[in-house]
C-alpha cells in the first residue's frame, strides 16, 4: 500500500465526547466515519494546539484533522499538524510541520536525582536554559538535558 494522508475538515466527528454545546452525540452519527477510516487504515496524525476546531459560535466540535496511514507515517514521523487559533472563520486552521532538523534522541536518558546535589549544578542548569534555541520544545529539552549530562 501506498503512503496516504488527508487533512482537512471532515463534517463528522470520530468520538462521542468531540463535539460541545448540542445534543448528545448518538455512535450511528459517528460510526461511517469510523469505519472509513477502519477500512482504509487511517489514524489521526501527531498533532497540538486547538482542541476544538470548528464552531458556528454554539455548537464546538472537532470536524478537522489530519489522518495518515502507517506507510504514511513511516515516511514522514517527524511532520505534526498544529491547529491554530480560531479566528474569523468557523474552522480552525491547520499548519503542516516539519521537525525533520529536530534531533532523535538515540538512547535512553536517566536522570540522577544526586545531579541537583552537586555545586555547580543551578549554575549549569542556568547556562542550559540561557544557550536553549528557540524551535521545537521538545528538541529544546533534549538539548538541555545533553547539556547537563
Amino acid at each position: 500500500m501506498e503512503a496516504r494522508s488527508i487533512i482537512g475538515g471532515f463534517n463528522s466527528i470520530f468520538y462521542l465526547n468531540k463535539r460541545v454545546g448540542d445534543n448528545l452525540v448518538q455512535e450511528r452519527e459517528v460510526a461511517d466515519f469510523r469505519d472509513f477510516l477502519f477500512q482504509n487504515e487511517l489514524t489521526e496524525m501527531r498533532s497540538y494546539g486547538a482542541f476544538f476546531t470548528w464552531t458556528n459560535r454554539s455548537i464546538t466540535s472537532k470536524l478537522d484533522r489530519g489522518l495518515i496511514n502507517i506507510h504514511w507515517h513511516s515516511m514522514f514521523d517527524f511532520m505534526q499538524l498544529e491547529y491554530l487559533v480560531l479566528g474569523l472563520y468557523d474552522d480552525t486552521p491547520m499548519l503542516l510541520l516539519n521537525f525533520s532538523h529536530c534531533l532523535r534522541a538515540t538512547g535512553s536518558f536517566k536522570y540522577c536525582a544526586r545531579w541537583c546535589l552537586d555545586l555547580h549544578f543551578n549554575d549549569s542548569f542556568k547556562e542550559a536554559m540561557s544557550n536553549a534555541k528557540p524551535g521545537c520544545c521538545m528538541c529544546t529539552f533534549i538539548e538541555m538535558l545533553k547539556f547537563l549530562k
